[in-house]
């Protein structure tokens, strides 16, 4: 085994654990002493981005002011890049990084000498393909008399090396990289495949260079950024021991929205008789329903503990049909209350019809993820499903039961 792949093996050993402490935060201390050093000492970067943000000039500024209370430490700081583009043109980012974020703390007139600046392009990436964890920069404090110290990693920027880095940055405003160039081909491609469907928005999602499409289909659609591979259905996450559904967390978001446009004129409330309302709920109902039928059959206990019913009109077999004629009966009622609750027995309410908008509230209802009823709507967007009884549907919304 020569020496120079020694060095090599026990750099890339030294450089795996610098990583993991800094990416889980255990103290530089263990290697230089019990100083306790700065924290955070990861800086992320966005997609080809060279400089820190404001944000991580606050951050390095107070990094600055340690090492002037400190001369017995240097900083070494580690540029990174995703392995996305040519490895030449990584490694010329990766060296911007680090000399940038270097500046920012020579500027507060510290001695040059006590930085070190390295490059390591896509080399080492923090989490395998993780591309915004990977775009980095990492502080790394060591005592002034060590003499064992990495050797920065020479990077030519002849003519070759210039040409490429250009090429890369003219690929980035014509390739898929760019959002707004994504959302077009997404929006072109999706359009041509499904014709009918109602693109509203196109977000980047959770995922590095994954994006969600909100449409006139209920059901979510994560697309790649070329439009040519998607997946229907929702994205979870996974984060201090849960999981959370990030795709139901945005729907509950556009039903409180949707549902809030719409005023209590238009739908049939039942609240509570001294006003002190608790909480609200919009409830999805088909007059033909037996569970709705039951629900309903709670509503004074939920309106005794506090909570609103706000009915909206969702018949189940469609506009026109005997259910549809039912609701619109009760809507066009001089008492909605009261021809609601006639309605819910099973029996047939006078014929009645007028302007009324339950053929808007059956549309509405598809649109945010209605399949049956009865379904109850929180304040805050959130489903649920079915029938509840008055105390579970109460404790489910935080209130106590009398």
């Amino acid at each position: 085994m020569t020496s120079s792949f020694k060095k090599s093996v026990l750099l890339g050993i030294a450089l795996a654990f610098s990583l993991l402490f800094a990416a889980f935060g255990v103290n530089s201390a263990v290697a230089v002493g019990a100083t306790q050093f700065p924290q955070p000492r990861i800086l992320f970067f966005e997609f080809n981005q060279e400089g820190p943000s404001e944000k991580n000039k606050q951050i390095l500024n107070m990094h600055a002011e340690f090492l002037k209370h400190h001369p017995e430490y240097q900083l070494q700081v580690h540029g990174y890049s995703d392995h996305q583009g040519r490895a030449e043109y990584n490694q010329i980012l990766a060296k911007k990084r680090a000399g940038l974020v270097a500046d920012v703390i020579r500027e507060s007139g510290l001695e040059p000498h006590r930085i070190q600046e390295f490059s390591w392009g896509s080399d080492f990436p923090l989490i395998i393909d993780n591309h915004h964890t990977n775009r980095r920069v990492e502080l790394v404090y060591v005592a002034t008399y060590d003499k064992d110290r990495i050797e920065p990693q020479k990077i030519e920027s002849d003519s070759k090396v210039e040409e490429i880095v250009e090429e890369d940055k003219r690929a980035e405003l014509t390739n898929f990289g760019n959002e707004a160039n994504a959302e077009k081909e997404i929006v072109s491609r999706l359009g041509e495949a499904v014709p009918g469907l109602k693109i509203s928005s196109v977000n980047p999602s959770p995922i590095p260079g994954v994006y969600e499409v909100e449409s006139n289909n209920p059901q979510s659609i994560y697309i790649s950024a070329d439009g040519q591979f998607f997946v229907p259905g929702d994205i979870f996450q996974v984060k201090d021991g849960r999981i959370t559904n990030l795709a139901e967390k945005r729907r509950e978001v556009s039903r409180s929205e949707f549902i809030g446009n719409i005023p209590e004129a238009q739908q049939v409330v039942f609240a509570p008789k001294d006003n002190k309302v608790k909480a609200k709920v919009t409830v999805f109902t088909d007059i033909d329903c037996g569970y709705c039928r039951k629900l309903h059959l709670e509503v004074p206990k939920m309106n005794a503990l506090g909570i609103q019913i706000n009915y909206m009109a969702f018949p189940r077999a469609g506009i026109g049909s005997s259910s549809y004629d039912k609701l619109v009966s009760v809507w066009c009622a001089d008492d909605q209350q009261d021809a609601m609750t006639y309605a819910k027995t099973g029996k047939v309410p006078p014929p009645l019809t007028c302007e009324n908008p339950v053929a808007a509230q059956y549309e509405l209802g598809q649109n945010i993820g209605i399949t049956g009823t009865p379904a109850i709507v929180t304040e805050e967007g959130r489903l649920i499903p079915g029938y509840l009884p008055a105390e579970a549907l109460a404790n489910g919304l935080g209130i106590a039961a009398q």
